[in-house]
């Protein structure tokens, strides 16, 4: 089985596809934004900038000098990765993507955004809603069966946790809301 595409390589895909940049620009990105959850170490970033290279996501674009002479490797993405992105954006969001990458979702919401028309923009945003609704539904029905044999400090974890995703959905409801008017754009 090749290997699959991981969250990060998706990351890295999606901050190409807003400008092309060099492997230290993007390690820069990770470090300095609220996409820190993912690795900006070396060790990280490059071998996955590598594998996208074979997979044809990306590719070196024209050499620039930096300013210190010495020439930059700007990484772009191609036609095949612009279509990966698509892909994912348009693939079903499953239960362990909501329970575990709520971040990834949110990152393939901004994707989706900017690769995807409003119509299919729209679909995600529905499949995103009924993913958090079902997840929601099932949270709040273990609460009820389970919160008096939990000790104190289970149930407000627990309803820490319902609250969080309460928010989410709410959040979605508000995407939902702005790209369901006429005229908006991603």
């Amino acid at each position: 089985m090749p290997d699959q595409p991981t969250a990060l390589e998706y990351a890295l895909l999606g901050l190409l596809l807003q400008q092309p940049a060099s492997g230290y620009q993007l390690r820069r990105t990770f470090a300095a934004t609220p996409m820190g959850h993912h690795s900006d170490s070396p060790g990280s970033i490059y071998p996955a900038l590598k594998r996208m290279t074979r997979r044809g996501w990306i590719k070196p674009a024209p050499p620039s000098p930096a300013a210190n002479g010495r020439g930059t490797q700007v990484l772009a993405p191609t036609q095949r990765g612009r279509a990966a992105m698509s892909a994912l954006c348009r693939r079903p969001i499953e239960r362990h993507e909501v329970m575990h990458a709520m971040e990834s979702l949110w990152l393939r919401f901004v994707y989706a955004a900017a690769l995807l028309d409003v119509t299919e923009l729209r679909a995600f945003i529905e499949r995103l809603r009924n993913a958090v609704r079902e997840y929601l539904t099932e949270l709040r029905a273990y609460y009820r069966q389970h919160a008096k044999s939990l000790p104190p400090a289970g149930q407000i974890a627990l309803s820490a946790g319902i609250a969080i995703y309460e928010t989410q959905a709410r959040v979605i409801d508000r995407a939902r809301r702005h790209y369901s008017k006429e005229g908006s754009k991603p």
